[in-house]
């Protein structure tokens, strides 16, 4: 299962609504009626990684255990750029 936030035609939290999902259902929400966008931040219960993507920005930041990145950096379909 997952967590995800996102922003519901405000700004900061106070637009922000609190979901849960499969990872199946994720596509889901990006035609969700009641949600302005995409899920800005999504994360599962064990907490082992994090996605973070803002509205404005160009770019989707992922953290988790090295392995995770390595496999993302070596991913060709991907541009990606480590930070340290």
């Amino acid at each position: 299962m997952l967590l995800l936030t996102t922003c519901n035609g405000g700004l900061g939290s106070e637009g922000s609504i609190v979901l849960e999902a499969t990872l199946a259902e994720l596509s889901e929400l990006y035609d969700w009626p009641e949600v302005d966008g995409s899920p800005s931040n999504i994360w599962p219960d064990d907490r082992s990684w994090f996605v973070y993507t803002d509205w404005d920005l160009s770019g989707t930041r992922v953290s988790g255990s090295e392995e995770l990145v390595a496999s993302i950096v070596a991913d060709q379909r991907l541009e990606s750029i480590s930070y340290p």
